[in-house]
């Protein structure tokens, strides 16, 4: 039988290609409700080590019956400060993915056992890359400030199989056809992290979320990692934005404020740090 709570619309586009069904049931937490039938903990503070954040995660069943966890239902987001150029409502925050969403198709789902656990030991990337297209460049962003983990599950196999059923449906539709289907999404539960200061990174830095300029997105395959001028432009792009982003005077907060620039202003509201000055 089809949980009601869990029925939505098929509204929502895929990310950025098109082609990644993985990120159409990740975009569904739009219309989800946060479920506890799943819990999610990291059992060892997050590290870095040799360029990657090594996190520790267990989902264990709080019920008495089976779950059936996605193959691929695990997924981390980094929230960054959106930046704008036009008038009106100021910066604003969005997400982008950091492990989890492919453009490979994947149906397939395993049982976790009725009180039982699966741990996970991932390695994230320092940073994640993104991509402005009308400026032809692709720059790498810091993993800093905080992160969201999100793991899907079915209550039953039933759920599961309606849900693979309706998703090898649709992926033969158009996307026209696709708009205004009932689907059968799969129960979510969210846990979120700090993110450690990586080795000799400044406290300021190391809180902040980084910052997302006008045009640029995050896109799946990332294709453009293979295009050497796009990314040397993207590394100009950052070196101009280390020289003038904000710096902490110290790890302890001070009563102060004295941003200079939009950058600045960002980074100290985004961290409530008040020890901000811009570098000279």
């Amino acid at each position: 039988m089809l949980r009601v709570g869990k029925l939505a619309l098929f509204v929502m586009g895929l990310v950025a290609s098109g082609s990644a069904q993985t990120s159409e049931i990740h975009g569904a937490q739009l219309v989800l409700q946060v479920s506890t039938e799943l819990e999610i903990r990291v059992i060892e503070p997050p590290r870095w080590e040799k360029g990657c954040l090594v996190l520790a995660i267990a989902r264990s069943n709080l019920t008495s019956t089976p779950l059936w966890l996605p193959d691929s239902g695990l997924y981390i987001d980094m929230p960054v400060t959106k930046l704008t150029n036009k008038k009106g409502p100021g910066n604003g925050t969005t997400w982008i993915n950091v492990f989890g969403i492919t453009d490979l198709i994947g149906y397939e789902a395993t049982p976790l056992a009725a009180g039982a656990t699966r741990l996970d030991q991932l390695c994230l990337p320092a940073t994640a890359a993104v991509v402005n297209r009308d400026k032809k460049t692709r720059r790498q962003l810091k993993v800093a400030g905080k992160l969201q983990i999100e793991a899907l599950f079915f209550l039953s196999e039933q759920d599961y199989m309606n849900n693979r059923n309706q998703r090898e449906k649709m992926f033969k539709m158009s996307e026209a056809e696709r708009k205004g289907i009932m689907v059968l999404y799969p129960e979510r539960n969210l846990l979120e992290i700090d993110v450690p200061c990586q080795e000799q990174e400044s406290y300021c830095a190391c809180e902040a979320p980084p910052l997302l300029l006008p045009g640029e997105r995050w896109i799946v395959p990332d294709v453009y990692e293979f295009h050497p001028d796009w990314n040397e432009r993207g590394k100009r792009i950052n070196d101009k934005l280390n020289r003038r982003s904000a710096k902490c005077a110290s790890k302890e907060p001070r009563a102060e404020i004295l941003p200079r620039s939009t950058l600045c202003q960002a980074v100290c509201n985004r961290t409530h740090m008040s020890a901000c000055r811009q570098e000279q």
